[in-house]
C-alpha cells in the first residue's frame, strides 16, 4: 500500500485475524465474534498488506483499486481496521506454533490420589470459571489471562510433565462432579487453565478455526505438549488467537 497517496490501516487491538484455507478470518474480542472474508476479498486484502503471501488463491484481473478501498472502508466501519496507530498493531495473521505431543494419560484402571487440596481448588475453580463467563466478557477474560501468563511466563517451563499429567488426571476424574468435557471446549479449556494456575503452572489457551464447515475450537497447551485435545483433532484447526 503507498503510504504517501494513502492512509495507513492498522488491525484493531481487539482483533485477530488468521489465514484458513485462502480465507482471511478474523476474531472480534469486543463484539465476540467471529468474521470471515470472502477468498477473493482475503487476496486482495492481504495483496495489500502482506503482498508476498501464498494464498493458494488466483488473484483477479479485473480487481480494481476502488474495490480493495470499499473493502478496506468496510472493515474499518466494522472496526477490524484502524487508521488510529495508538489504536492497533500492524497487520499480521496469527502465528502460533501448534504442539507436536498429546499428554497421554493414566493406564486404564489407574486412578490419581485426590487430596483435600485438589478438591478444594477444583470448586474454587468452577466457581470462578462460572463467574468470569456468566458476567464477564471473552475480552476481559483474555485480557486477564494474557496479563497473568505474561507474568508467569518465567515460571512455565519449570513444571515438570508428569506433575502436570497427574494434576490434569486429577481434574478429569474431579470433572463429572461439576460437567462433562463433551461439546463444552470453552469452559473444559478455561477451567483446565483456573486449575492449574491453582498449582503455579500457567499453560497457554489458544482459539482456531476451520472452514468448510466453518467451526470454531479451543485447547489448552504447555510449549510442544497438548494438554486435553488430540494431536488429529487441533490439526484441523488453523490457530487465532492464543492467552
Amino acid at each position: 500500500m503507498n503510504t504517501h497517496s494513502q492512509p495507513k490501516y492498522y488491525l484493531s487491538q481487539n482483533v485477530f485475524c488468521c489465514l484458513s484455507q485462502s480465507f482471511l478470518v478474523f476474531l472480534d474480542l469486543h463484539r465476540d465474534e467471529y468474521i470471515c472474508l470472502p477468498q477473493e476479498q482475503s487476496a486482495a486484502i492481504l495483496s495489500q498488506f502482506l503482498p508476498h503471501t501464498d494464498t493458494n488463491q488466483k488473484e483477479d484481473p479485473n480487481s480494481s483499486k476502488p474495490q480493495i478501498k470499499q473493502i478496506i472502508e468496510e472493515m474499518v466501519d466494522r472496526g477490524i481496521l484502524t487508521e488510529k496507530k495508538q489504536q492497533g498493531r500492524t497487520f499480521q495473521p496469527t502465528k502460533i506454533t501448534l504442539p507436536t505431543t498429546d499428554l497421554v494419560g493414566y493406564d486404564y484402571g489407574k486412578k490419581p490420589h485426590i487430596r483435600i487440596r485438589d478438591v478444594f481448588h477444583y470448586f474454587k475453580t468452577m466457581i470462578t470459571v462460572s463467574f468470569w463467563l456468566k458476567w464477564r466478557s471473552t475480552e476481559q477474560i483474555m485480557t486477564r489471562l494474557k496479563k497473568r501468563s505474561e507474568k508467569h511466563s518465567h515460571d512455565t517451563g519449570a513444571a515438570e510433565e508428569q506433575r502436570i499429567r497427574d494434576l490434569i488426571e486429577i481434574f478429569k476424574n474431579l470433572r463429572p462432579l461439576f460437567f462433562t468435557a463433551k461439546d463444552h471446549c470453552l469452559f473444559d479449556s478455561f477451567a483446565l487453565i483456573e486449575f492449574l494456575s491453582s498449582y503455579d503452572i500457567y499453560p497457554n489457551w489458544v482459539f482456531g478455526v476451520k472452514m468448510s464447515p466453518f467451526a470454531a475450537h479451543c485447547w489448552v497447551q504447555q510449549g510442544d505438549l497438548l494438554l486435553n485435545d488430540s494431536l488429529d483433532h487441533i490439526n484441523l484447526f488453523s490457530p487465532i488467537m492464543k492467552a
